[in-house]
């Protein structure tokens, strides 16, 4: 047994290697969901950058000492937290970050696939909690600091004893096997099928990052056509705003994980710049970053002050720039263009047969057209053109929000009427997903609560046709991720 399992190490040397494991934390970040996105932004944006309190992130769990669990843990997930804790270095520590890490997430549902929180009864000690629905990065810091601080006091010989000790996992014997993402989609539409209809939209609105804005809207479209009300264009135009603000928060952090799988750093840092300042124009306007439940049947709810207009054309102005300097980073560089040209090719036919729509859509036309006088549609069907046509709904959203800064409506022109149950009848609403088309389908017996929902959007095409490129594809042992790199809508997915 050395010294330090005897207690016998001393106090100067213990203080000294507590400071030095206090600077040193290797994080391996797993996330889902909308956890993902800000759990990223903690970690790696330059506005909070956690590499500045010493943590670094790394991919293998045999070099990290932390690990990080944010987001709902789909069954897969479990072995996959075990073995990557059982890997990791000693001493070690477990964060825990968002609502559905610390509960469970509002979404478990009869079908299974979920697990539960991540805690001791799960096999997995965890040291710090970071609550939030998502929290925002700089409450992730504020979990980091904590557990920093936490190293900084506590006896290194208690915490080598701990970690020694193997902690018992209560799933045993062989792990349940993924679920699949059609069965966990339809489970969350048994969830709000259970709910009054007042509390529907704020559910769908927290299924996935890119379409938060995208589902409220279609949800609130097709009860306003159950109910027989046409809310004034102000509303609407409202609503436009959002979903063009949407967009870009989507494209920007799109651009995020092409940059880092592609070891672009500069495009990377001016990507989370632009993100940020989109995301603080959404907190302006409605009090939050990434679910934002402004929507509802009969009228928005947007704060129309000075200050959150300016953070509407600051945002603007922002993303502008930086669709700018994407022509420079990443377009105009032949490297670059090598890269992406050609690859995971997906021709018309194909595109239609897997029903791609939005950008992944358009990226494999059979012909170029233009929305707004800019070229929207690129032929090629390869990722360069995928990239390319993103960066020009950026673009076009970038000209909506600079026109809604520069006339917005007054405070009365938002305000709507309470609306009653719906009559008895079946509705749908289509709408304009960050990453294609969304269509969000009701049915009323004319009672408190919704008798069928169904919202289905571009998320399982995208899905489905990356597994059909990738079994075509030769990855020439380059281990590349072609998912990620072609088709990956978003850090937080869709339509999980």
């Amino acid at each position: 047994m050395g010294i330090v399992e005897r207690g016998l190490v001393p106090r100067p040397v213990a203080t000294i290697a507590a400071q030095a494991r206090r600077w040193s934390l290797w994080a391996l970040p797993l996330g889902r969901a909308c956890c993902a996105g800000e759990l990223e932004a903690a970690l790696r944006s330059p506005r909070v950058d956690a590499t500045r309190v010493g943590v670094t992130t790394v991919d293998d769990p045999a070099a990290a000492n932390v690990l990080i669990v944010g987001g709902p843990l789909l069954a897969g997930d479990q072995r996959w937290v075990s073995e990557a804790l059982d890997a990791l270095a000693h001493p070690r520590y477990v964060m825990a970050v968002g609502a559905c890490a610390l509960s469970g997430g509002p979404f478990r549902t009869d079908l299974g696939g979920w697990c539960g929180p991540v805690d001791a009864s799960a096999g997995v000690p965890v040291d710090v909690y970071v609550p939030g629905c998502p929290p925002r990065p700089e409450a992730i810091l504020d979990g980091i600091e904590r557990l920093r601080a936490r190293i900084a006091e506590e006896a290194i010989d208690e915490r080598w004893g701990r970690a020694a000790v193997r902690v018992p996992r209560s799933s045993g014997g062989t792990p349940p096997p993924a679920a699949p993402a059609a069965p966990l989609h339809r489970g969350v539409e048994r969830v709000v099928e259970r709910l009054a209809w007042s509390q529907v939209g704020p559910v769908l609105c927290r299924l996935d990052e890119a379409g938060t804005i995208a589902r409220s809207v279609a949800f609130a479209r097709a009860f306003e056509t159950l109910v027989a009300h046409a809310p004034p264009p102000s509303i609407e135009r409202a609503r436009d705003l959002l979903v063009d603000l949407a967009v870009l928060r989507h494209v920007t952090g799109w651009f995020v994980r092409l940059a880092r799988l592609l070891g672009l750093d500069v495009v990377e840092a001016s990507s989370w710049r632009a993100r940020e300042t989109v995301l603080d124009a959404f907190e302006h306007l409605t009090g939050a970053r990434i679910h934002v439940d402004a929507v509802r049947p009969g009228h928005a709810d947007l704060d129309l002050s000075p200050a959150a207009n300016a953070a509407v054309g600051k945002a603007a102005g922002e993303a502008w720039a930086w669709t700018q300097s994407l022509d420079r980073l990443l377009f105009g560089v032949g490297v670059v263009e090598a890269e992406l040209r050609g690859l995971a090719s997906v021709d018309h036919d194909a595109a239609v047969a897997f029903g791609l729509s939005g950008p992944n859509g358009r990226a494999s036309a059979s012909e170029a057209v233009a929305v707004d006088g800019i070229a929207a549609t690129h032929t090629a069907g390869d990722a360069w053109a995928r990239a390319w046509v993103r960066a020009q709904d950026a673009r076009s959203a970038c000209q909506a929000v600079l026109a809604w800064s520069q006339a917005p409506p007054t405070g009365g022109d938002l305000t709507g009427t309470p609306l009653g149950y719906p009559r008895a009848g079946i509705a749908d609403a289509h709408v304009a997903h960050p990453e294609g088309d969304l269509l969000c389908t009701l049915v009323s017996n004319g009672r408190e609560r919704p008798w069928r929902v169904r919202v289905n959007g571009p998320g399982m095409a995208a899905r489905s046709i990356s597994a059909h490129v990738i079994a075509r594809e030769d990855l020439d042992g380059s281990g590349r991720d072609l998912a990620q790199l072609s088709f990956a809508v978003d850090p937080a997915g869709t339509d999980r």
